[in-house]
Protein backbone atom coordinates (compact mmCIF):
# COMPACT_ATOMS: atom_id res chain seq x y z
CA UNK A 1 0.00 0.00 0.00
CA UNK A 2 3.17 2.18 0.96
CA UNK A 3 4.47 1.45 -2.24
CA UNK A 4 1.46 2.38 -4.52
CA UNK A 5 0.95 5.23 -2.36
CA UNK A 6 4.14 6.61 -2.98
CA UNK A 7 3.93 5.64 -6.77
CA UNK A 8 1.00 7.19 -7.66
CA UNK A 9 2.42 10.14 -5.87
CA UNK A 10 5.39 10.54 -8.18
CA UNK A 11 3.16 9.96 -10.90
CA UNK A 12 1.27 13.00 -9.95
CA UNK A 13 4.57 15.27 -9.34
CA UNK A 14 5.79 14.31 -13.19
CA UNK A 15 2.00 15.09 -14.18
CA UNK A 16 2.65 19.03 -12.14
CA UNK A 17 6.04 19.45 -13.39
CA UNK A 18 4.73 19.53 -16.92
CA UNK A 19 1.82 21.50 -16.06
CA UNK A 20 4.19 23.92 -14.34
CA UNK A 21 6.12 23.92 -17.37
CA UNK A 22 3.74 24.68 -20.01
CA UNK A 23 1.47 26.91 -18.10
CA UNK A 24 0.73 30.32 -19.66
CA UNK A 25 -0.76 31.81 -16.34
CA UNK A 26 1.73 32.67 -13.53
CA UNK A 27 -0.97 31.48 -11.06
CA UNK A 28 -1.48 27.99 -12.62
CA UNK A 29 2.31 27.99 -12.44
CA UNK A 30 2.25 28.47 -8.84
CA UNK A 31 -0.67 26.11 -8.39
CA UNK A 32 1.18 23.11 -9.70
CA UNK A 33 4.12 24.04 -7.73
CA UNK A 34 2.30 23.99 -4.13
CA UNK A 35 0.31 20.57 -5.24
CA UNK A 36 3.71 19.28 -6.35
CA UNK A 37 5.26 20.25 -3.07
CA UNK A 38 2.54 18.77 -0.70
CA UNK A 39 2.35 15.32 -2.48
CA UNK A 40 6.14 15.44 -1.96
CA UNK A 41 5.75 16.45 1.21
CA UNK A 42 3.80 13.60 1.91
CA UNK A 43 6.20 10.77 0.57
CA UNK A 44 9.44 11.91 2.83
CA UNK A 45 7.14 11.41 5.59
CA UNK A 46 5.81 8.05 4.98
CA UNK A 47 9.56 7.38 3.88
CA UNK A 48 12.04 9.99 4.27
CA UNK A 49 14.87 7.64 2.76
CA UNK A 50 12.56 7.57 -0.32
CA UNK A 51 15.20 9.13 -3.07
CA UNK A 52 13.02 10.32 -5.53
CA UNK A 53 10.33 11.75 -3.24
CA UNK A 54 13.37 13.52 -1.59
CA UNK A 55 14.22 15.13 -4.36
CA UNK A 56 10.93 16.30 -5.19
CA UNK A 57 10.53 18.08 -2.14
CA UNK A 58 14.11 19.68 -1.86
CA UNK A 59 12.92 20.96 -5.71
CA UNK A 60 9.56 22.01 -5.05
CA UNK A 61 10.68 22.97 -2.01
CA UNK A 62 13.37 25.50 -3.60
CA UNK A 63 10.62 26.80 -6.11
CA UNK A 64 7.87 27.66 -2.66
CA UNK A 65 10.62 29.83 -1.48
CA UNK A 66 11.34 31.78 -5.01
CA UNK A 67 7.61 32.19 -4.87
CA UNK A 68 7.59 33.64 -1.28
CA UNK A 69 10.51 35.71 -2.16
CA UNK A 70 8.80 36.75 -5.42
CA UNK A 71 5.82 38.08 -3.42
CA UNK A 72 7.82 40.33 -1.27
CA UNK A 73 9.51 41.62 -4.09
CA UNK A 74 6.13 42.27 -5.75
CA UNK A 75 5.08 43.82 -2.01
CA UNK A 76 7.94 46.22 -1.95
CA UNK A 77 7.39 47.26 -5.69
CA UNK A 78 3.53 47.90 -4.99
CA UNK A 79 4.37 50.09 -1.95
CA UNK A 80 6.68 51.80 -3.69
CA UNK A 81 3.83 52.94 -5.72
CA UNK A 82 1.30 53.43 -3.84
CA UNK A 83 -0.95 50.31 -4.52
CA UNK A 84 -0.97 49.58 -0.31
CA UNK A 85 -4.52 47.10 -1.02
CA UNK A 86 -2.66 45.17 -3.73
CA UNK A 87 0.68 45.12 -2.04
CA UNK A 88 -1.71 43.58 0.98
CA UNK A 89 -3.10 40.74 -1.34
CA UNK A 90 0.63 39.58 -2.39
CA UNK A 91 1.28 39.71 1.71
CA UNK A 92 -1.38 37.34 1.89
CA UNK A 93 -0.08 34.65 -0.40
CA UNK A 94 3.39 35.33 0.77
CA UNK A 95 2.00 33.82 4.04
CA UNK A 96 -0.26 31.39 2.70
CA UNK A 97 2.82 29.60 0.85
CA UNK A 98 4.91 30.59 4.33
CA UNK A 99 2.74 28.12 6.81
CA UNK A 100 3.41 25.31 3.83
CA UNK A 101 7.35 25.49 5.19
CA UNK A 102 6.55 25.83 8.56
CA UNK A 103 7.63 29.28 8.37
CA UNK A 104 10.53 30.02 7.52
CA UNK A 105 10.13 32.73 6.11
CA UNK A 106 8.13 34.57 8.69
CA UNK A 107 10.57 37.13 9.60
CA UNK A 108 11.28 38.39 6.23
CA UNK A 109 7.33 38.67 5.83
CA UNK A 110 7.45 40.32 8.91
CA UNK A 111 9.89 43.04 7.65
CA UNK A 112 7.82 43.67 4.32
CA UNK A 113 4.38 44.26 6.08
CA UNK A 114 5.49 46.12 9.05
CA UNK A 115 7.24 48.44 5.83
CA UNK A 116 3.71 48.23 4.22
CA UNK A 117 1.91 49.70 7.29
CA UNK A 118 4.70 52.24 8.18
CA UNK A 119 4.99 53.52 4.37
CA UNK A 120 1.20 53.97 4.15
CA UNK A 121 0.75 55.51 7.73
CA UNK A 122 3.12 58.18 6.34
CA UNK A 123 1.36 58.33 2.99
CA UNK A 124 -2.47 59.08 5.07
CA UNK A 125 -0.08 61.38 7.32
CA UNK A 126 1.02 63.79 4.58
CA UNK A 127 -2.35 63.74 3.50
CA UNK A 128 -3.61 64.90 6.88
CA UNK A 129 -6.00 61.87 7.21
CA UNK A 130 -5.45 61.41 10.66
CA UNK A 131 -7.85 58.57 11.25
CA UNK A 132 -6.63 56.20 8.14
CA UNK A 133 -2.88 57.26 9.35
CA UNK A 134 -3.34 55.95 12.76
CA UNK A 135 -5.32 52.79 11.90
CA UNK A 136 -2.04 51.82 9.90
CA UNK A 137 0.69 52.66 12.10
CA UNK A 138 -1.18 50.84 14.38
CA UNK A 139 -0.98 47.45 12.30
CA UNK A 140 2.73 48.41 12.01
CA UNK A 141 3.33 48.77 15.89
CA UNK A 142 2.09 45.29 16.16
CA UNK A 143 4.53 43.82 13.83
CA UNK A 144 7.47 45.60 15.46
CA UNK A 145 7.63 48.33 17.79
CA UNK A 146 10.34 50.64 16.22
CA UNK A 147 11.39 53.83 17.71
CA UNK A 148 10.29 55.89 14.07
CA UNK A 149 6.93 53.86 13.90
CA UNK A 150 6.34 55.20 17.67
CA UNK A 151 6.94 58.64 16.40
CA UNK A 152 4.73 58.59 13.88
CA UNK A 153 1.67 57.34 16.10
CA UNK A 154 2.86 60.53 18.73
CA UNK A 155 2.53 63.03 15.98
CA UNK A 156 -0.91 61.77 14.30
CA UNK A 157 -2.30 61.50 17.76
CA UNK A 158 -1.31 64.88 18.21
CA UNK A 159 -2.22 65.99 14.63
CA UNK A 160 -5.65 63.72 15.83
CA UNK A 161 -6.41 65.82 18.50
CA UNK A 162 -5.78 69.46 17.13
CA UNK A 163 -8.36 68.41 14.45
CA UNK A 164 -10.87 67.40 16.93
CA UNK A 165 -10.28 70.43 18.88
CA UNK A 166 -10.19 72.83 15.54
CA UNK A 167 -13.43 71.27 15.11
CA UNK A 168 -14.98 71.47 18.13
CA UNK A 169 -14.07 75.39 18.33
CA UNK A 170 -15.53 75.83 14.95
CA UNK A 171 -19.05 74.41 16.27
CA UNK A 172 -18.74 76.29 19.57
CA UNK A 173 -18.10 79.44 17.07
CA UNK A 174 -20.76 78.77 15.06
CA UNK A 175 -23.12 78.58 18.19
CA UNK A 176 -21.81 81.95 19.47
CA UNK A 177 -22.25 83.49 16.00
CA UNK A 178 -25.84 81.85 15.94
CA UNK A 179 -27.06 83.43 19.08
CA UNK A 180 -25.40 87.09 18.18
CA UNK A 181 -27.78 86.99 15.09
CA UNK A 182 -30.70 85.92 17.56
CA UNK A 183 -29.89 88.71 20.23
CA UNK A 184 -28.83 86.65 22.95
CA UNK A 185 -26.03 88.88 24.12
CA UNK A 186 -25.67 87.07 27.25
CA UNK A 187 -26.14 83.39 25.97
CA UNK A 188 -22.81 84.61 23.18
CA UNK A 189 -21.22 86.43 26.21
CA UNK A 190 -21.32 83.27 28.52
CA UNK A 191 -20.23 80.90 25.02
CA UNK A 192 -16.81 83.40 24.71
CA UNK A 193 -16.20 83.59 28.74
CA UNK A 194 -16.33 79.55 28.89
CA UNK A 195 -14.08 78.80 25.52
CA UNK A 196 -11.78 81.58 26.49
CA UNK A 197 -10.90 79.67 29.39
CA UNK A 198 -10.03 76.72 27.47
CA UNK A 199 -8.60 78.01 24.04
CA UNK A 200 -4.35 78.72 24.11
CA UNK A 201 -4.45 79.02 20.33
CA UNK A 202 -3.86 82.61 19.17
CA UNK A 203 -5.79 82.98 16.55
CA UNK A 204 -8.99 81.18 18.56
CA UNK A 205 -8.68 83.72 21.29
CA UNK A 206 -8.62 86.06 18.74
CA UNK A 207 -11.74 85.29 16.97
CA UNK A 208 -13.30 84.81 20.63
CA UNK A 209 -12.13 88.07 22.11
CA UNK A 210 -13.63 90.11 18.65
CA UNK A 211 -16.54 88.84 18.99
CA UNK A 212 -16.15 89.78 23.23
CA UNK A 213 -15.32 93.48 22.61
CA UNK A 214 -18.81 93.99 20.24
CA UNK A 215 -20.82 92.69 22.89
CA UNK A 216 -19.14 95.02 24.90
CA UNK A 217 -19.15 97.83 22.40
CA UNK A 218 -23.08 97.67 22.00
CA UNK A 219 -23.90 97.87 26.07
CA UNK A 220 -23.86 101.27 25.50
CA UNK A 221 -27.22 101.06 23.39
CA UNK A 222 -28.92 98.70 25.94
CA UNK A 223 -27.60 101.20 28.83
CA UNK A 224 -29.12 104.04 27.24
CA UNK A 225 -32.67 102.22 26.12
CA UNK A 226 -32.63 100.64 29.64
CA UNK A 227 -32.54 104.05 31.32
CA UNK A 228 -35.01 105.86 28.88
CA UNK A 229 -37.39 103.55 29.54
CA UNK A 230 -36.80 103.62 32.94
CA UNK A 231 -37.36 107.61 32.96
CA UNK A 232 -40.53 106.43 30.72
CA UNK A 233 -41.58 103.98 33.61
CA UNK A 234 -41.79 101.53 30.99
CA UNK A 235 -40.20 99.55 33.76
CA UNK A 236 -40.53 96.18 32.59
CA UNK A 237 -38.66 97.74 28.97
CA UNK A 238 -36.17 98.91 31.40
CA UNK A 239 -35.64 95.40 33.11
CA UNK A 240 -34.97 93.63 30.05
CA UNK A 241 -32.47 95.97 28.57
CA UNK A 242 -30.71 97.00 31.88
CA UNK A 243 -30.63 93.04 32.66
CA UNK A 244 -28.37 92.22 29.80
CA UNK A 245 -25.83 94.57 30.55
CA UNK A 246 -25.37 93.86 34.27
CA UNK A 247 -25.75 90.34 33.39
CA UNK A 248 -22.21 90.89 30.78
CA UNK A 249 -20.60 93.50 33.12
CA UNK A 250 -21.86 94.22 36.79
CA UNK A 251 -19.74 97.17 36.85
CA UNK A 252 -20.91 99.08 33.78
CA UNK A 253 -21.96 102.33 34.95
CA UNK A 254 -24.99 102.92 37.34
CA UNK A 255 -26.72 100.30 35.31
CA UNK A 256 -26.93 97.69 38.38
CA UNK A 257 -28.51 100.63 40.56
CA UNK A 258 -31.05 101.40 37.29
CA UNK A 259 -32.00 97.62 37.31
CA UNK A 260 -32.75 97.23 40.92
CA UNK A 261 -34.93 100.28 40.93
CA UNK A 262 -37.25 99.44 37.91
CA UNK A 263 -37.40 95.80 39.60
CA UNK A 264 -38.84 97.97 42.32
CA UNK A 265 -41.16 100.13 40.89
CA UNK A 266 -42.70 97.49 38.67
CA UNK A 267 -42.94 95.17 41.78
CA UNK A 268 -44.87 97.72 43.25
CA UNK A 269 -47.22 98.52 39.87
CA UNK A 270 -48.14 94.54 40.24
CA UNK A 271 -48.71 95.04 43.81
CA UNK A 272 -51.16 97.43 43.38
CA UNK A 273 -52.80 96.37 39.74
CA UNK A 274 -50.28 98.50 37.67
CA UNK A 275 -48.99 97.15 34.30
Amino acid sequence: IKKEFISSNLAKINDLKETAKTAKKETDRENAYIKAYTLAKQITLLDSANFDGTRAYQEFRSEIEKLIKAKLEQSKKLRSEQKFEQAVTMIAVAKDLNAKLDKVYTALIIDEEYALYYTWARYHEQRKEWQQASARISKALALKKTAEAQNLQKRVAEAQGLQIKSADFAAALQSIDAALTKGDLVGAFELIITRLKITTDASERSALEERKKKIYDSLKTYYERGVQAYREERFKDAIAALSIVVSIDPEYLDAADYLEKAKQKQALLEQYGGS
